[in-house]
């Protein structure tokens, strides 16, 4: 991937501060400390292959932990904004680095129609009150009706 280096910024305060965290970062004791906990979704995405809600929900995944408490994120106020430069330092000595700019998800790399739906299965499962596959079916397929329904209330049937 290669990075626009004209677009670079300072880094926000809060970034700073929640990169300093450390250890903190590495093992958050709540789901909502855990969505912005950079080590733990590097570890958790790692050790799971994926970053659904269920993973973030591991919060005591002794696995995951153990490889959070590895990681490190340096703030650099040189690098473009919707940048991360991640580098792994291999057992062997060795040592990996992979960049990327624009995130999936971003304006610039929008999610596709199977990923938003993949979400949205996801959320369904892991609700207060899951969704059944019926009524996700449901709620989609109003969904990709939205712009001919007679009746936006449609869209609510699904959600009982």
């Amino acid at each position: 991937m290669k990075l626009n280096r004209s677009r670079s910024r300072r880094i926000p305060p809060a970034i700073k501060t929640n990169l300093a965290a450390g250890r903190q970062s590495a093992a958050p004791t709540q789901v909502v400390a855990a969505q912005f906990a950079q080590p733990f979704l590097v570890a958790t995405a790692l050790v799971h292959g994926k970053l659904g809600i269920a993973e973030v929900d591991g919060l005591g995944d002794s696995s995951v932990l153990a490889l959070a408490d590895r990681i490190r994120g340096v703030a650099r106020e040189s690098r473009p904004t919707r940048s991360l430069s991640i580098t792994v330092q291999r057992t062997d000595g060795r040592s990996v680095t992979v960049e990327a700019s624009d995130p999936t998800g971003s304006p610039a790399r929008p999610l596709t129609n199977a990923q938003l739906e993949a979400k949205f299965r996801d959320c369904s499962r892991n609700a207060m009150q899951p969704l059944s596959d019926t009524s996700v079916d449901a709620a989609l397929a109003a969904i990709g009706r939205l712009e001919t329904l007679p009746d936006a209330r449609e869209l609510m049937t699904a959600f009982g």
